[in-house]
């Protein structure tokens, strides 16, 4: 039995591996996409993130007490359990980001009332 545990234990290993070096070809072709702007997916208790680590953007994990752990670092079970989640994140990357569209447009229109109005006085 030892020896189905071992064998077991080194095929998770190489996958595991293998799934790091994707991880990493994922986050490269993520920050290629330049989306510019933070995006997130909730992971039951957990939150998946794309968002900047320095000056750097990576995948990041949030745990239910808001601390957040790059995602190459997380547990292995979080690695896969997010790994199967990148489809969605980029779904939702779309909603996300259309509604800071329509939330900078609201600004824009916001601001050049102000403006109108500024100028308006200083007549």
């Amino acid at each position: 039995m030892t020896d189905a545990f071992e064998s077991l234990r080194a095929e998770l290993d190489v996958l595991d591996d293998t799934l790091c070096e994707q991880l990493k070809q994922v986050e490269s072709g993520l920050a290629d996409l330049r989306l510019g702007v933070p995006i997130s997916l909730a992971l039951g208790d957990d939150v998946l993130w794309l968002d900047k680590w320095g000056k750097v953007w990576r995948l990041m994990v949030e745990d239910s007490n808001g601390d957040r752990t790059l995602l190459c670092d997380s547990p292995r079970n979080i690695r896969a359990k997010a790994m199967q989640a990148i489809p969605a994140l980029l779904k939702n990357a779309t909603t996300q980001m259309q509604e800071m569209v329509e939330e900078r447009k609201r600004v824009v229109e916001q601001t050049r009332v102000v403006l109108e109005e500024i100028r308006s006085v200083t007549r």
